[in-house]
């Protein structure tokens, strides 16, 4: 059978090719209900490793629990030997990674929407997503632990051409001979990537990559968190309290619709209420962070030296190293955790299942991009 995976830093999700059509696998959750993606975490139980959803249920009853542990494959000094803490004991990486997708593979099999047609014998071929900045050692690592998961890789695609493929499919009409190159933001949990993608028919090669390898979701649910605490007067929190302050927060602000005004939240187990305008404060220096990154691979005026972008940044990911020609119109594909990014371009709103994410698509002309940079604090 063949899958496209996208291990994500706080939710993996899979989708199978289906005689032309791409359905997301939807996964069995705790309470019985189906829910496309599946939990990137792991619990420490006894001396056993446990991932997905019998690590929410273990860390509920007190088991140590680590998120984001995909975080640590961005590290420059990553090395084979690379361990996590989890719960005061070291785990190497690579073991926790080939783990957490052995895990994927069985529930594909005993607990999703595939299991009907799944068994334990069936070769599983996959296409896997990547940043496009990732570096050869986080690659090798990724191929060598589905390896070991029993998966069969059938290649690796860069996650912004990924995004291009799903913009190009649904936005077919606005891409021609002189507008051929898709610009794709991306705030994902853990990452952020920013990436000029040109397309040429079929072929969707990246030509310029900038990124940030520890701004996402994560950020924002510790920006939500410092709120809370705020609101809550400061109290000093056990590790205990503080990993269940962040886990309200995640919840919270997957919650949020454009309808909210306040966000619920509990700190040590005090009722409080964050405004949505003090979160969108706080979060701003994460979004401005991340709007010179969009700007550098959008075809602006270049003043660098080649193989750079403005501001210094590397060009990485795709065959050669250059980046778009002055004046070059290009098209946009966005994604960005709800709520995160004020949205005053011209956007196409879509939804990403129950991601906890929204995603939108913006038309990058130059007017558009002039708008993005007239956004409040920008």
């Amino acid at each position: 059978m063949r899958l496209g995976i996208d291990f994500g830093t706080t939710r993996t999700i899979v989708a199978v090719a289906d005689r032309g059509n791409y359905p997301v696998v939807g996964f069995d959750d705790p309470d019985g209900d189906s829910v496309d993606y599946f939990p990137s975490v792991a619990a420490r139980v006894g001396d056993h490793i446990v991932y997905g959803f019998a690590a929410l249920e273990a860390a509920r009853d007190g088991a140590p629990l680590v998120r984001s542990f995909k975080r640590a494959l961005a590290a420059g000094s990553l090395h084979p030997d690379a361990s996590v803490d989890l719960g005061g004991r070291n785990v190497r990486l690579s073991v926790l990674v080939a783990g957490f997708l052995t895990a994927l593979r069985d529930a594909l099999v005993t607990s999703s929407t595939m299991s009907d047609v799944l068994s334990d014998e069936e070769p599983l071929e996959a296409m896997v997503a990547v940043p496009a900045h990732a570096h050869t050692a986080q690659r090798l690592l990724t191929l060598d632990a589905f390896a070991a998961a029993g998966f069969s890789v059938a290649g690796l695609v860069n996650e912004p051409s990924a995004a291009a493929f799903e913009y190009t499919h649904r936005q077919a009409r606005t891409l021609n001979a002189r507008r051929s190159r898709v610009v794709v933001y991306d705030l994902g949990g853990g990452t952020f990537d920013a990436s000029l993608v040109q397309v040429t028919d079929l072929v969707h090669e990246v030509e310029a990559s900038v990124g940030i390898n520890r701004l996402g979701g994560d950020d924002f649910d510790a920006a939500l968190a410092r709120c809370a605490m705020s609101v809550a007067g400061d109290p000093v929190l056990t590790p205990d309290q503080e990993a269940a302050l962040l886990e309200d927060a995640r919840a919270g602000k997957e919650m949020l619709s454009p309808q909210s005004r306040r966000i619920p939240l509990r700190v040590a187990g005090k009722d409080v209420s964050v405004g949505v305008d003090a979160f969108y404060e706080a979060a701003a220096p994460l979004v401005r962070e991340t709007v010179p990154r969009v700007g550098a691979p959008a075809g602006e005026r270049r003043r660098n030296r080649p193989g750079s972008l403005p501001g210094g940044e590397p060009v990485s990911g795709g065959r050669g190293q250059r980046t778009a020609a002055r004046g070059t119109r290009v098209a946009g594909a966005v994604r960005a955790p709800r709520a995160s990014l004020p949205s005053r371009c011209r956007i196409h709103r879509y939804r990403v299942g129950h991601r906890g994410g929204s995603g939108f698509w913006v038309h990058l002309d130059r007017s558009s991009l002039a708008r993005l940079r007239r956004l409040p604090g920008s």
